[in-house]
């Protein structure tokens, strides 16, 4: 089966606007199934992290297309989703800003490996039962200890939002959508986030 489009979720760039080693997997992954036809076009997802004091000069999806057009992904092939700044925010702006204006339904979501237990759940629930959805992990080459670490963290994550999103059908937007500006408030506070 050939999907609309693989959406890339962004793993964070320097001050100087370089992708991570993690980011630079995910992309890698994303070329790798784009050039076996697995998808029409990729979209890469992310602002920068909530955690950054300021903006960098790039964006993670900037910087991500980038390293794809080094890697021989036409800039035709590509879309950018450039507002998010977690996981849930990649969802939802790739859902409103990239795949609905383009009716297309049926994507592929690149993550790391130990991100993409939460990863699932919230694009299930960002999507609804409109798009279907397949996950890929990209592997992250991280020691044992540092991949329990991250695998850990992303568990206890996931516990809290299940808490937070329990209420909310999946594929509702307005609900979705209000859910992310309180978030973004938190931030904007710097209190912390999920």
């Amino acid at each position: 089966m050939v999907h609309d489009c693989i959406v890339v979720l962004g793993s964070g760039v320097t001050a100087e606007g370089k992708l991570t080693d993690i980011g630079r997997w995910r992309v890698q992954k994303a070329v790798e199934l784009w050039k076996g036809r697995h998808a029409r076009s990729i979209c890469f997802s992310g602002a920068w992290s909530y955690r950054l004091s300021s903006a960098p000069s790039i964006t993670e999806a900037r910087a991500m297309q980038g390293y794809a057009v080094l890697n021989d992904v036409p800039a035709s092939a590509i879309f950018l989703e450039e507002s998010s700044k977690f996981t849930l925010a990649n969802a939802y702006y790739t859902k409103v800003n990239v795949l609905r204006p383009r009716m297309w339904k049926s994507i592929i979501v690149v993550t790391s490996e130990f991100h993409v237990p939460r990863t699932k759940y919230i694009f299930d629930k960002v999507l609804g039962s409109a798009y279907t959805a397949h996950y890929v992990a990209a592997p992250s080459y991280l020691n044992e200890t540092e991949w329990y670490m991250r695998r850990q963290k992303e568990e206890e994550k996931l516990v809290e939002l299940r808490k937070y999103l329990a209420e909310i059908a999946n594929g509702d937007d307005r609900a979705i959508e209000r859910f992310i500006a309180r978030a973004e408030i938190r931030i904007s506070e710097q209190q912390s986030f999920l």
